[in-house]
């Protein structure tokens, strides 16, 4: 005899925001006590997956479903009580008081809504192993983002990318940067921080100077070189062309050490990150750094903290080809957003927010 499989419905809820709602199951549950879940339930006999979608919006939350987006591939799963699942997960839009769920008493504790940098929370009062509804939200996450229900997921990483290169930029400044600055007689070394990746390989051209700080002024930046030149560090040719000089080469060689070791204290190593970098196309910006200079003994910390700045010229790339036109700041952001999303477009689900977790700090 055929084990009977019972039929499940699993509702992602999306607010404006592209946030989810999730809700976390009470304590004394049979499956998954006390651990965050969506709203969803048992397919009842004579309802199809729909009816049941809808009854148990409006149990769970009081809510009323109004539109249905999307559905995934059913999911097929074996709960704590041995029963075998058939479920159908639909991405949804409610009508009701969305600061105000009507959670069912008993069943339900407490709710929230969820974005999709925040997914490692369902890991909460989970089984070591215990992935499925982690994967569930990940996979309604990345529907929803490529349909447009959801922020695009370049939007996700974008900030969490910039936390993790400016914290790291900051905290070697704090461990010796300032120091390594004065000892080779700089007033400052912004110019030549910002060009770490080009100059310890090969000189820089005045284009590709222009292209990395294209918001700068060009006659302000080659007068910094020239500052550069007089305590040694750079010559600057007849055509603005620089290139480190033997001293500067030795200063580049402490920074490096330098952020050597402030990567392998903050960062983990970033296999997807490095992956994006090495197939993305890019704009002028990210194709002057990219692939970046490193040196020979790299830690695998130190390439992700290269390859993060290496993306956010990809990010700097997507927002001057947003300018264009007269565009209002949001679909400026809009289109920013797009361009830069098309380095994500080939990752599945799965590696969208593998690299979260990469870049989370």
């Amino acid at each position: 005899m055929v084990d009977e499989v019972l039929e499940c419905v699993g509702a992602l809820i999306f607010d404006p925001l592209g946030r989810m709602f999730v809700q976390r199951r009470s304590a004394d549950r049979t499956l998954f006590p006390h651990c965050w879940d969506v709203a969803g339930g048992h397919v009842e006999p004579g309802e199809t997956p729909e009816d049941t979608l809808r009854r148990e919006v409006a149990e769970e939350t009081g809510w009323r479903v109004k539109r249905v987006h999307a559905q995934l591939e059913p999911m097929r799963w074996r709960g704590d009580d041995g029963k075998d699942r058939l479920e159908y997960d639909f991405l949804v839009e409610v009508e009701g008081d969305l600061d105000r769920p009507a959670l069912e008493l008993g069943k339900h504790s407490e709710w929230r809504w969820l974005s999709a940098a925040e997914t490692d929370l369902l890991d909460q009062n989970r089984r070591v192993g215990d992935s499925l509804i982690k994967e569930l939200i990940e996979l309604g996450f990345d529907k929803a983002q490529r349909i447009g229900l959801s922020p695009a997921f370049a939007s996700v990483v974008a900030p969490l990318v910039d936390r993790a290169f400016i914290d790291t930029m900051a905290a070697a400044r704090d461990s010796g940067g300032r120091e390594l600055v004065a000892r080779y007689g700089l007033p400052h070394a912004g110019p030549l921080i910002d060009y770490r990746l080009i100059l310890p390989a090969r000189p820089l051209s005045p284009s590709e100077r222009d292209v990395i700080n294209r918001y700068s002024d060009p006659d302000g930046l080659h007068r910094g070189f020239l500052e550069s030149q007089d305590h040694g560090m750079v010559t600057v040719a007849a055509d603005g062309t620089v290139t480190a000089t033997a001293k500067g080469l030795a200063f580049y060689q402490e920074l490096w050490q330098l952020h050597g070791r402030v990567a392998d204290a903050r960062l983990r190593p970033m296999p997807v990150l490095a992956e994006i970098v090495s197939h993305c196309e890019g704009g002028p910006a990210f194709q002057t750094v990219n692939p970046p200079y490193l040196p020979p003994d790299a830690t695998p910390a130190l390439r992700a903290f290269a390859h993060l700045a290496v993306l956010r010229y990809h990010r700097a790339d997507a927002h001057a080809a947003a300018l264009a036109g007269d565009a209002a700041p949001e679909q400026i952001e809009a289109e920013t957003n797009r361009l830069a999303d098309a380095a994500f477009g080939e990752l599945t689900a799965s590696r969208r927010f593998e690299l979260l977790r990469e870049v989370r700090c």
